[in-house]
């Protein structure tokens, strides 16, 4: 069978996120933080981590030794400890790894940004961020430069508040986020609709170029005046076994955000996900509104096993109403953007359920799809938010009679060489296997019939 333009840009971020997991170099040295105190190195590159006495060594004065050079150096960060900061966001500009243990918090302080990445392979695993705030800078959390390469393994990134596009992560590299949860971060500009792209993303923000990976994740409780847990603006996202959910917007795409500008073409594959009760409230407003659960200006997203349903939109008949999904690809404006007319698309790789077509159109049942056969939307019969382990990422757990549970691809055996890894060799967001040989798989981030992996070493 060909490929897809969905398999096609799938086989890419695999790509991508074995780039993403390599480290640039050999590991050199390692330093263990036994300060909680914010204090800086009093030597960078000396290869000890010292700060100026009373300090031993800090979490700063780790990273600013350990980015003194070009090895790729190892900070352990001891818990469960608090590390707030007092002398503004922590700059990254070289590979590292931060290896935090468990309750390690590195907190903003309300003052500035947490975490500023600006080139090297940095990956950050086992650490909250939080307290983060800024009117004048992206990614009151983290922001990653156009130079480098990130992965965040296992964090959690919460109540970070900027007032630039991406309050809690602003990604303008290769960002890589896996079993992390990013939550109740809040754009400064939620009841601005002039803030233009600055009032975008409340959970994070994908820029031109960029690439993000959300793997096994969830983005829940942001808000944003329009793309409250993700928005990309000409960039590539790839979201896989994760759940959008409790994200709110005033405008548009209240779960997730795509816009393309002239000359670009964003694009967003969404696989294995679940995108649920995500709200648009009304705000009266001269601009593109809709989208709930999804918003397409113009540009590609392209949708397998995957729940987008149980998304509301605030409608006081002003607008068109697009709870799950608007699409925005017909001929917008000035002629200047006829260009695109043909984009702004769904495309349906089958096997998702849809829980209103009012806004799209794009899914089918010749295609496997679930889709309403009538007016009335389909519940797809989810429970509540809601940890699924001490420390695990949020999800839904669908009820037993869900219209999602094995609705979705069926494994099968790989018939000959060189055909695609079958479904039933997929995880779900708990990093469960998907089913069995001959059983149909549940749509969405939950596999009702998963079956636990071997424990894993931690690290990252």
């Amino acid at each position: 069978m060909p490929s897809s333009p969905l398999s096609a840009l799938s086989l890419a971020t695999s790509a991508a996120i074995a780039l993403l997991a390599a480290p640039s170099s050999a590991y050199a040295a390692t330093f263990d933080v036994d300060d909680a105190s914010d204090a800086h190195d009093t030597n960078p590159g000396d290869g000890i981590c010292r700060a100026s006495r009373p300090h031993g060594c800090t979490l700063r004065a780790a990273i600013e030794e350990a980015t003194a050079t070009a090895a790729h150096d190892i900070i352990r960060v001891p818990g469960p400890t608090t590390y707030t900061l007092a002398l503004g966001q922590l700059l990254v500009g070289a590979s590292v790894s931060i290896r935090g243990e468990s309750g390690v918090v590195v907190d903003g302080n309300a003052m500035s940004r947490v975490f500023s990445i600006s080139g090297g392979g940095v990956t950050i695993s086992d650490v909250t961020i939080r307290g983060g705030r800024s009117s004048d800078d992206q990614g009151a959390g983290v922001y990653v430069g156009g130079d480098a390469e990130a992965h965040l393994v296992r964090c959690v990134v919460e109540r970070n508040y900027s007032g630039q596009p991406g309050s809690g992560i602003a990604n303008w590299g290769e960002l890589h986020i896996e079993r992390t949860s990013v939550r109740e971060n809040q754009n400064l500009q939620t009841d601005d609709a002039g803030g233009g792209v600055t009032s975008t993303g409340g959970g994070i923000h994908n820029g031109t170029n960029a690439m993000l990976i959300v793997e096994q994740s969830a983005i829940v409780d942001n808000l944003a005046f329009r793309g409250g847990g993700i928005s990309n603006f000409n960039g590539h996202v790839w979201i896989t076994d994760s759940t959008i959910s409790g994200n709110e917007a005033r405008s548009r795409g209240a779960g997730i955000l795509v816009e393309s500008m002239e000359g670009y073409l964003a694009e967003v594959v969404i696989e294995r996900s679940t995108i649920t009760s995500n709200e648009l409230r009304y705000v009266d407003i001269n601009e593109l509104i809709g989208g709930g659960g999804i918003a397409n200006v113009m540009s590609y997203v392209g949708i397998h096993a995957s729940i987008v349903a149980g998304n509301e939109h605030e409608d006081l008949g002003l607008h068109e109403y697009a709870p799950d999904c608007a699409d925005f690809g017909v001929f917008v404006g000035d002629e200047a953007f006829g260009w695109l007319s043909d984009a702004g698309e769904f495309a349906s790789d089958s096997y998702n359920l849809v829980g209103s077509l009012e806004g799209c159109d794009s899914f089918d049942p010749a295609t496997e799809d679930i889709v309403p056969i009538d007016d009335a939307p389909i519940d797809p019969e989810l429970g509540p938010l809601t940890p699924w382990t001490a420390g695990g990422t949020e999800l839904h757990i669908p009820s037993a009679q869900s219209p999602a549970r094995r609705a979705g691809p069926r494994c099968t055996i790989p018939p000959i060489h060189g055909t695609p890894v079958p479904d039933c060799f997929d995880v779900d967001q708990r990093g469960y296997l998907r089913g069995s040989v001959g059983m149909d798989t549940d749509i969405g981030a939950y596999e009702g019939d998963g079956t636990a992996p071997p424990p894993s070493p931690r690290g990252g």
